[in-house]
């Protein structure tokens, strides 16, 4: 990973499962990305990011560099949730609510493009809901990593979850439960490998 003159990070394709491999081999240590958006996207994007969980205390205590930085796009980002009405200036942080309304905003609109872009219907899980399909990719926002899910003639988006790398391209039986959803690979055909 190689951080460019202009400040933006130029990371290779196989970055995530360079890392993956690495905590493999050499250490217990776990990277948790935050985002995978740079901070320049975060500050007007109508979708929950990290900077909104962030308060006074623990940008108060960033030093200079990376911590001006994002000191300074978490102030950008206030204004603009304020502009849009998601946030109160008296306010401290964003509240559940807000945050929840954009992740939902920012999931619907990512769910949107993908049906949009193959040509299929969107499926979003009901509390019951149930789905057979083949994880053919991820799409990144602000707030995760979701795999796009496809059956013949719709697609739907579920969190993503390390495991799911091993299994693009294959087929998955989707169910969920309340907030849980749990997948299980099926019997069914995946994609040609």
């Amino acid at each position: 990973m190689e951080r460019d003159s202009d400040g933006t990070w130029a990371v290779p394709e196989t970055f995530e499962a360079d890392v993956l491999d690495f905590e493999k081999r050499k250490s217990s240590a776990r990277i948790v990305p935050r985002t995978w958006l740079g901070l320049d996207e975060l500050v007007q994007h109508d979708g929950s990011s990290w900077l909104d969980h962030l308060g006074a205390d623990e940008l108060s205590v960033l030093g200079p560099g990376f911590g001006t930085e994002l000191r300074a796009a978490a102030q950008k980002r206030r204004d603009w949730l304020i502009s849009r009405g998601l946030m109160q200036s008296s306010e401290a942080q964003l509240s559940e609510t807000a945050r929840k309304k954009l992740q939902k905003l920012e999931l619907d609109a990512a769910l949107a493009r993908q049906a949009d872009k193959f040509r299929k219907a969107a499926m979003v899980l009901g509390r019951k809901g149930q789905f057979d399909g083949v994880c053919t990719h991820n799409v990144d926002l602000a707030h995760g990593r979701f795999a796009v899910v496809q059956s013949d003639t719709s697609l739907t988006l579920v969190r993503w979850r390390t495991e799911l790398a091993a299994h693009r391209g294959r087929a998955l039986s989707l169910s969920r439960s309340g907030q849980t959803v749990n997948w299980q690979l099926s019997h069914g055909r995946g994609l040609g490998r």
